[in-house]
C-alpha cells in the first residue's frame, strides 16, 4: 500500500467507499464502523471525518453506487428489449430478486439506511432511484396510455412494493420455499394477475 501522504483526498474517499463494499461482502450494515473502515485502508477515523460528514454520508454514498450496479443489471437484463410489458416487468423483477440474492448485504442497506431528522435525500440519489422506477413506469405507460404520468408514477411504485416485499420475504426465508425458482413463480403470477386487473 502507498504511503499516507501519496494519496490524494479523492482517493482516500474511495479507498474507503471500497471498504465498505468489502465488509458488506461478509458482514450486515449494522457491524459496519468507521474504526473498521478506517483500518482496512490504514488510515485513523478522523481522516474519513474530514472527508465524509459522518458514517451517514459514508453509507448514502456506497448506496449510491449500489443503485448504479443494480440499475446496470436491470437495463443489461434485456428487459428493454422487444418484448411484451408483462414480460419485460417480469424480466425486471426477477433480475432484482436476482440480485438481492446476489448482494444481500449491500441491497438490504439501501432500506435501512436512514437520513437524519433534519436532512433530506440529496436530488443526485433521488435521480438514482428515480430511474430505477423509470424502467417499470416506461412498460405501464405502454399497457394504460391514457393514464397520467403521476398515476403511472404511482402504479409503479404500488406493483414494485409488492415485487420488492416478495423479495424481502424470499431472502429472509420467511416464505418458507426451497429455492429463488419459486419466488420467481410467485412473482410472475404477482405481475400477471396486476397487469390483468390494471387493464381489465
Amino acid at each position: 500500500m502507498a504511503r499516507r501522504h501519496e494519496h490524494t483526498q479523492e482517493q482516500i474517499k474511495e479507498m474507503a467507499l471500497k471498504a465498505i463494499e468489502q465488509l458488506l461482502d461478509e458482514l450486515p450494515a449494522d457491524k459496519l464502523s468507521v474504526r473498521k473502515i478506517a483500518s482496512i485502508i490504514n488510515y485513523t477515523p478522523g481522516t474519513l471525518y474530514t472527508l465524509f460528514q459522518h458514517q451517514n454520508d459514508m453509507l448514502l454514498q456506497v448506496n449510491g453506487r449500489t443503485l448504479d450496479r443494480l440499475y446496470q443489471q436491470l437495463t443489461d437484463s434485456g428487459s428493454q428489449n422487444d418484448q411484451s410489458p408483462e414480460k419485460a416487468i417480469s424480466t425486471l423483477a426477477k433480475c432484482y430478486l436476482q440480485f438481492a440474492a446476489t448482494e444481500p448485504n449491500h441491497w438490504a442497506l439501501v432500506f435501512t439506511h436512514k437520513m437524519s431528522n433534519d436532512e433530506s435525500v440529496p436530488e443526485w440519489h433521488q435521480q438514482k432511484i428515480n430511474r430505477l422506477f423509470e424502467l417499470v413506469e416506461d412498460q405501464l405507460a405502454q399497457l394504460s396510455p391514457n393514464k397520467s404520468t403521476e398515476a403511472i408514477k404511482l402504479t409503479a411504485r404500488t406493483l414494485w412494493g409488492s415485487v420488492h416485499g416478495i423479495t424481502s420475504l424470499a431472502l429472509g426465508d420467511k416464505l418458507f420455499i426451497s429455492n429463488t425458482t419459486s419466488a420467481e413463480y410467485m412473482l410472475e403470477q404477482l405481475i400477471h394477475y396486476f397487469l390483468t386487473g390494471l387493464t381489465s
